[in-house]
């Protein structure tokens, strides 16, 4: 009986489309979704358990998500709406707003944290194609030379485009 109502809380939390996960005081996932095993190159949800984000993303972004995740359990204080920047499985840079909260058990101790993370990725490029084109706007209004105005331009362009590298050549 209690593996099916296991298997259908595996299935709820799958149809969930964003990140959404529970660890341990170890920062080991005990639960995973779909949505983040496969943008962390697995099979399915049950490949990430037992695993840290040491096994998942580089060193530094691993140390980064360690430490926050250290401090929201010493502190027991939740963290809200922040954003982070992982490269997932398929070498995509995907920009989130992640929740992590302390998860206590029926005594009121800290057990583990339970996150949820959505992709803002788009919002993300949005500012900064916004942004970039304001930049340009500004250069052209100040007359600034057109060697640097092609420039800013060619640096928005490969900001939008994952994997794109671009020149810029001026024949006289």
């Amino acid at each position: 009986m209690a593996d099916e109502r296991f298997l259908s809380l595996q299935t709820l939390i799958d149809w969930v489309p964003d990140y959404l996960w529970v660890k341990d005081t170890q920062s080991r996932f005990l639960i995973a979704n779909k949505a983040i095993a496969s943008d962390s190159g697995r099979a399915k949800p049950s490949d990430m358990i037992g695993l840290s984000d040491f096994d998942i993303h580089p060193t530094a972004v691993a140390r980064t998500f360690r430490a926050v995740e250290e401090g929201i359990l010493d502190s027991e204080v939740p963290m809200i709406d922040q954003e982070e920047s992982i490269v997932d499985s398929s070498s995509a840079t995907k920009w989130l707003s992640s929740t992590k909260v302390p998860l206590r058990d029926a005594q009121n101790q800290i057990t583990g944290l339970i996150g949820i993370a959505h992709d803002i990725t788009a919002r993300k490029q949005a500012d900064v194609l916004r942004n970039g084109q304001a930049h340009i706007l500004e250069m052209i209004a100040m007359s600034a030379p057109l060697e640097e105005v092609l420039e800013q331009l060619k640096y928005l362009v490969e900001s939008q485009l994952n994997g794109i590298f671009g020149s810029v050549m001026l024949v006289d």
